[in-house]
């Protein structure tokens, strides 16, 4: 039997080297060549994966950033037209109720802003009041217009109208146009999109730099 045992034994073959880790021979650190090979092709490819994913996560994030961005800027241009717009109005150069302001942000960038919670209450409601001011000088001078234009007395809608316009510059009591400044600033809205459009400047003439 003991003769069998041994034949057997013989025949088996030899147990492959192992290889430690940094030289420490403890069975948690030697493993064979095959082994080693598996778990560093195991780590490469969770490496491949995390980093797969972090690529993908980071650039998400600067759409995001991006995407944001523009609707910060696209609000800050309205801010910016309408006080531009208003000061004329408010000072007598234009008589009778001939634009709009152009509101544009007004039904994308802001509800944008404010269901992704980009906002806090205090921004949000700054800009939500710059637009119910801004749309309701719109209102008035549409009410002066179709005045105008039945041939009715329209002079006392248009003062109305520069009510809502002294809203819409800054320095005022109730101005919005503060208070929205305020809030585009603090959402990190750069300082160079922020600022006054001269009166002497006409409005097609106005840079790109906040479209």
């Amino acid at each position: 039997m003991e003769a069998v045992l041994r034949g057997i034994l013989d025949k088996m073959p030899d147990k492959a080297p192992e290889f430690c880790f940094a030289g420490l021979d403890h069975w948690s650190t030697c493993m064979t060549k095959g082994e080693w090979a598996g778990w560093g092709q195991l780590l490469g490819t969770i490496g491949a994966v995390f980093l797969t994913w972090w690529l993908t996560s980071r650039g998400e994030r600067a759409r995001t950033a991006r995407a944001r961005m523009a609707h910060l800027l696209a609000i800050a241009h309205d801010v910016r037209i309408s006080d531009r717009q208003a000061s004329v109005y408010v000072s007598g150069k234009v008589k009778v109720p001939a634009y709009r302001l152009p509101l544009r942000a007004a039904d994308i960038s802001l509800p944008a802003l404010i269901a992704e919670g980009v906002l806090d209450d205090a921004q949000a409601t700054a800009l939500t009041q710059f637009y119910v001011d801004a749309t309701s000088f719109n209102y008035c001078l549409d009410i002066a217009q179709n005045l105008l234009n039945a041939g009715n007395p329209w002079e006392s809608k248009a003062s109305l109208a520069k009510i809502k316009a002294g809203h819409l510059i800054p320095g005022t009591k109730d101005s919005r146009f503060d208070e929205a400044i305020r809030a585009l600033r603090k959402a990190g809205v750069p300082e160079y999109a922020l600022k006054r459009i001269p009166l002497g400047v006409r409005v097609e003439e106005l840079d790109e730099d906040t479209a």
